[in-house]
């Protein structure tokens, strides 16, 4: 399987993009949170997460994806609260791929299966824009 593996947290989030098609082969690509150009935005960086800077504000980051042409799927992990449910977006150049808002946490932050969701069936072309805002 060909994959997409960022291994940081983004706005308490995680984003894995997937080839749909499965294959022995795994190729993990590392991008970081903070990869994503946050600094013109209500994003601050608290270690290798992003977190909007006040409460109730929303934002997104982007950034070019450097990957094969081909049909993948998208999966959003995120880090749940239990001061609040934040709604993900997450957008492909202007096509809105889904929109996700995570249950509440039993602790402070909470990471599990019930935290994150997948969209099927994406068609990437080089270079295309990956968007996320959370609100």
């Amino acid at each position: 399987m060909r994959r997409f593996v960022p291994s940081g947290i983004f706005v308490g989030l995680l984003l894995l993009i997937s080839t749909s098609e499965l294959t022995a082969l795994e190729l993990r690509i590392p991008m970081y949170a903070i990869d994503f150009p946050y600094q013109e935005t209500k994003f601050r960086r608290d270690n290798q997460w992003l977190a909007i800077r006040e409460a109730g504000a929303s934002d997104s980051v982007s950034l070019p994806l450097d990957l094969s042409d081909g049909v993948y799927d998208v999966t959003l992990y995120t880090i749940g609260e239990n001061d609040g449910r934040p709604i993900y977006q997450v957008h492909l150049n202007d096509l809105k791929v889904g929109e996700f808002r995570a249950p509440l946490a039993s602790n402070t932050t909470e990471e599990g299966e019930r935290f994150r969701s997948t969209w099927q069936g994406i068609q990437i072309v080089r270079g295309d824009r990956i968007r996320v805002t959370a609100a």
